[in-house]
């Protein structure tokens, strides 16, 4: 179930409770008998993407054999 609201300021205050911003996309999704669900687009500010080069380090890319 999708629920469409036209008002800028809801979305507003749900992004603000989420800590979401920069958002430029919201989908919220509830469906009966499971976990809402929230697809986000945004746009990282500089201090976000600052963060990225340490966490990659942490991790090794190879290259997958083919089956």
């Amino acid at each position: 179930m999708s629920v469409l609201f036209g008002s800028s300021v809801l979305a507003k205050e749900i992004c603000d409770a989420l800590g979401l911003k920069n958002v430029k996309k919201l989908d919220l999704h509830f469906s009966v008998d499971a976990v809402a669900t929230a697809e986000v687009e945004f746009y990282p500010d500089s201090d976000d993407l600052k963060k990225l080069p340490a966490i990659a380090k942490r991790y090794v890319l190879t290259e997958q054999k083919k089956l």
